[in-house]
């Protein structure tokens, strides 16, 4: 069969910052092999083991402080040969379980992921950036990328640090740089071990993108052939994350894969941190459901693609423009502050070297400034065009002539049209001591009187201005002569007016302004499935090594063979864990001496009833926890638990909705492959029948999503 992508395994704990011991002494992701049960069944003998010489190499270790001496050149002293002796063992085993990783431990780099516990703060932006392959990176990018990252206890092993991995990925592209001779470089947004993703604007399509560089040229292969059979004309492509297009670029050690890929928002697991302990709001549920299994339904029945990575953290709310601008700006305002009237360093630089350098970085610098106008210009255009909808207050165009808003750089160079008292005196105008208040400024007037007339006056001002600048850029140029005036004129302009000289696709609207979290509050959600790194067709010879422990299916812990179904099992493993902030199946709790896989199968026996015979017999892993007649082996007493009861008497939900929730989940959760729902049938269930969705299509609809007012 051929496998889009190898399982790239361990990718969560690059965010975190988290490292397992086990999988640092193997740095090279290894492909995952079929081990017979000899191995399965020693695995615990063997763990005893390592615990055992574990403890002897710390004893070692508080030895050799003793003798400073010899700390750096020489290993220290041990009390007698046996200790050295055994440490030389316990290497030799430690390089043998390198070459031949038992089936436990494979299934140990998707497990490293406890219970969900606390609750983190809001962050100040809602949301952050990501890109289409949200778990293959870490998230470097925090104000936003989306809001706060991902650092909670979560894990998921990775063979490497973030030093390792920016170090292995060959290929880095610079701040101001110019890729495919239309993809600016903004900012780096993630770096993980195959890649690193970076924030552009595509200058072609006037549009922000996530540009993906891949550490070799066949890293993202299989990927790109995946992308590129997707049918983009299909009304359901809109809830897969969007890919735009690939190029090869040269570095120093070969060529490199592009992919150019949407920019996404926050994944879910960080909307989750963010509600109470009591989920996110029904209403929202319901939303991420629909759109969740109307992208299953797209790649099972129309691309025949099956994920098998599906899990909150490869959920992603769509892009909020607003966060998508003052990241530009912020990344805009930190190379401009870094490089304006700087003097690039040549003692090791050739003359025609610090030439080009110069050139280049006149050119970024020219590039940011002209932007940063474009911003600005684009910014008090969309604000004018909610006013004349009557869509904005007084407040919000003060807020934005006073450089108050993120989202809209305006007083960079010293054109400030309000300062912070003068929009003071705006908010507080409908108070009543202030209602007949006559005011001597002329444009605090104009703004409380008619905020679509003052933005009208604000943008000629701005086009005049910018105007006069980008004016006497073009005399510099003339002035400095040789014979290229009218190619970079053109550069020029094309910064700030852009190349094809059409409007962004995206205005900016009240909710980029003002953005509402999904978290905490019924609104209107927009979500899209990533990460389909790890995707492969329809196909009976499958790897059996698929999906994170907490969202696996029954089938594919008994290595019984899986289907798409498997997605749809994965699919109510998340919309449990956000109604609930838990797991569906918490393996970690009063597992005892259990293995993670006995503790796993011994909850899917209790909550969703017994495993078909059939299953047992065809799973390959299966006489490792079953008896011979069908019983698990280390589980004399289970105790059924019905999912109603445990939403009523530990979250508080009441009859009724518990009622509904489990009846719509509990046929994904089938434990019969044969009998699942699909995507297409769970999509008619009447718990979604009153949710209206952009792009799905229902009949006899008379629900409408909670609307807000003008701020």
């Amino acid at each position: 069969m051929k496998k889009f992508g190898p399982p790239e395994v361990g990718k969560r704990n690059v965010r975190l910052g988290r490292v397992s011991p086990k999988v640092i002494q193997d740095t090279s992701p290894s492909p995952m092999e079929s081990c017979g049960e000899a191995q399965m069944a020693n695995a615990s003998t063997m763990d005893a083991e390592m615990d055992t010489d574990l403890n002897l190499k710390r004893k070692m270790a508080k030895d050799r402080m003793t003798d400073l001496s010899n700390t750096v050149k020489v290993p220290a002293r041990c009390k007698d040969q046996k200790q050295l002796s055994s440490l030389t063992n316990w290497k030799s085993k430690m390089q043998k379980e390198k070459q031949s990783p038992s089936p436990s431990d494979h299934q140990e780099q998707f497990d490293k992921r406890p219970k969900l516990t606390g609750l983190n703060p809001p962050c100040d932006a809602v949301g952050e950036l990501s890109h289409g392959n949200e778990s293959n990176m870490s998230h470097e990018m925090k104000p936003q990328s989306n809001g706060c990252s991902i650092n909670d206890d979560r894990e998921y092993e990775f063979s490497g640090s973030e030093s390792d991995t920016q170090e292995n990925c060959s290929y880095q592209p610079a701040i101001g740089d110019i890729l495919a001779k239309r993809y600016h470089v903004f900012k780096k947004l993630d770096c993980g071990y195959f890649s690193t993703v970076w924030l552009c604007y595509d200058s072609q399509m006037d549009r922000y993108c996530a540009v993906k560089v891949a550490k070799s040229e066949l890293d993202c292969t299989f990927e790109v052939e995946l992308f590129e059979k997707l049918h983009d004309n299909h009304k359901y492509r809109s809830h897969v994350a969007g890919f735009y297009d690939n190029f090869k670029v040269t570095g120093p050690n070969g060529t490199h894969i592009c992919l150019v890929l949407e920019v996404l928002g926050d994944n879910l697991l960080k909307v989750i941190e963010r509600c109470t302990d009591k989920g996110l709001p029904i209403c929202n549920i319901k939303q991420i459901a629909q759109q969740v299994l109307t992208g299953l339904h797209y790649l099972h029945d129309e691309c025949r693609v099956i994920h098998t990575d599906l899990k909150p953290e490869n959920v992603l709310l769509a892009s909020n423009e607003g966060i998508l601008r003052t990241e530009a700006r912020k990344a805009i305002e930190l190379y401009l502050e870094a490089n304006e009237g700087k003097q690039i360093p040549g003692s090791k630089m050739t003359k025609t070297a610090k030439r080009r350098m110069q050139t280049k970085t006149k050119k970024a610098l020219s590039f940011f400034r002209n932007h940063r106008r474009l911003l600005r210009r684009q910014g008090i255009e969309d604000l004018l065009h909610l006013a004349e909808r009557g869509l904005i207050e007084p407040i919000t165009a003060a807020m934005a002539v006073s450089d108050n808003l993120p989202c809209i750089p305006f007083g960079f160079d010293g054109l400030k049209l309000m300062n912070d008292s003068d929009c003071q005196t705006v908010r507080n105008a409908k108070l009543p001591e202030m209602k007949d208040l006559v005011y001597g400024c002329d444009k605090i007037s104009l703004c409380l009187k008619n905020p679509e007339l003052f933005l009208r006056h604000v943008l000629v001002i701005i086009k005049n201005v910018d105007e006069k600048e980008l004016r006497t850029q073009d005399d510099r140029m003339q002035a400095s002569g040789r014979g290229q005036t009218k190619k970079k004129a053109s550069s020029l302009w094309s910064a700030y007016t852009t190349e094809t000289g059409r409007r962004p696709k995206r205005r900016l609207n009240l909710d980029d302004i003002y953005p509402i979290d999904p978290a905490n509050n019924e609104c209107e959600v927009v979500v899209k499935i990533a990460d389909l790194g790890n995707a492969c067709h329809f196909n009976p010879n499958l790897n059996d090594k698929i999906q994170t422990r907490e969202y696996r299916a029954l089938e594919v812990i008994l290595g019984a063979g899986y289907s798409e179904t498997a997605d749809i099992w994965s699919v109510a493993c998340l919309l449990w864990e956000l109604a609930t902030k838990t797991y569906l199946f918490d393996i970690q709790s009063k597992r005892a001496k259990d293995s993670k896989d006995e503790a796993h199968l011994a909850k899917i026996v209790e909550y969703c009833g017994h495993i078909p015979r059939y299953l047992i017999r065809n799973g390959k892993h299966s006489p490792n926890f079953f008896s011979t007649n069908g019983e698990l082996l280390n589980r004399e007493s289970l105790r059924p638990t019905k999912l109603t009861n445990l939403l009523i008497r530990c979250k508080g939900w009441t009859t009724r909705n518990a009622t509904e929730f489990v009846d719509f989940i509990m046929p994904m959760l089938n434990t019969d492959p044969l009998k699942r729902t699909s995507a297409c049938k769970a999509l008619g269930s009447p718990y979604l029948s009153n949710i209206v969705i952009s792009g799905i299509q229902r009949e006899g609809l008379d629900y409408t999503l909670p609307k807000r007012g003008k701020n």
